[in-house]
């Protein structure tokens, strides 16, 4: 890993500044219906707290890019070596299945033959 890599990952927005919207925020009530003033510190605290949610999440998109690009390389490159060794496989899978299909009766026609006497003789 490089050092970039390495780096932490950080947000523009802190965990003091969350704490300090908490303090202004999380007390803030509405007195009623008519009371367009505590609408109105409720609407902006409301606004301010999903813009920051917004902007981190923007923010996450940009780290994780490289990341999500990489990925996608990883997985198109192993996709294109399955491709490359799924005919191998089916080979092999085929002749096994074959095999372990007629083996029981090839043993049964050995054995019969072992019975009669008459294995590994040429006519």
């Amino acid at each position: 890993m490089t050092e970039t890599e390495k780096q932490v990952v950080k947000y523009d927005l802190t965990e003091a500044k969350i704490s300090e919207m908490r303090g202004l925020y999380l007390d803030l009530v509405v007195d009623g219906i008519d009371d367009e003033i505590g609408f109105k510190h409720v609407e902006t605290a409301r606004k301010v707290v999903k813009g920051k949610r917004i902007a981190v999440e923007k923010q996450r998109k940009v780290f994780k890019y490289d990341a999500l690009e990489y990925g996608r390389m990883v997985d198109s490159k192993a996709k294109e070596t399955f491709s490359l060794l799924e005919p191998i496989e089916n080979h092999a899978s085929e002749i096994s299945t074959t095999i372990a299909k007629h083996r029981p009766f090839a043993v049964y026609l050995c054995h019969k033959c072992l019975a009669a006497g008459s294995f590994g003789r040429h006519r």
